[in-house]
């Protein structure tokens, strides 16, 4: 824990569990919807294993050329402004923000959508309903990974099972 003094002596805060700090530049938090990038030689297939365990075997797959559309069908559903763009991570404590992490979160390649604003102490999930998500979605329901050095990983939605291939 920080030692934290505001214009006063010191306080004890050693019997606190956590502290939500943020940039005084970032005053408000934003519903966010996470989605992992799958991009050609990005090393997903290096921590596909760890993805599947953490978050589970089921995914949509949302093309890259759809991005805009979706956030244009947020947007719409809401009535709240949508922003968008991949995470950068970092080691630098005092840079995290709604779009830095800390750079043990790497392997995840994420990607965000912003959804709006609410206080930094939100607790509920921003319930969205979005129509049209067929016609932005992939229909594939396997994924086939190739490393620059010829390995060759597969894995299909609803299996954590991975096949490697050489």
């Amino acid at each position: 824990m920080p030692f934290l003094s505001i214009n006063r002596p010191s306080f004890d805060v050693s019997s606190i569990e956590s502290i939500l700090l943020h940039p005084s530049s970032e005053p408000s938090d934003s519903w966010m919807q996470s989605w992992c990038v799958v991009g050609k030689f990005n090393d997903f297939e290096l921590s596909l294993s760890r993805m599947l365990d953490e978050f589970g075997c089921y995914f949509a797959l949302l093309p890259a050329s759809k991005i805009e559309s979706y956030a244009e069908s947020l947007q719409r559903a809401t009535g709240l402004n949508v922003s968008y763009g991949f995470m950068r991570y970092t080691g630098n404590a005092l840079e995290r923000s709604l779009c830095v992490k800390d750079e043990k979160f790497e392997y995840q390649k994420e990607f965000r959508f912003y959804v709006g604003m609410c206080d930094k102490y939100e607790v509920l999930d921003k319930q969205i309903h979005l129509t049209g998500m067929p016609n932005l979605l992939s229909q594939a329901r396997s994924l086939k990974f190739e490393s620059p050095n010829g390995d060759i990983i597969y894995c299909s939605t609803g299996s954590k099972t991975i096949v490697q291939a050489r």
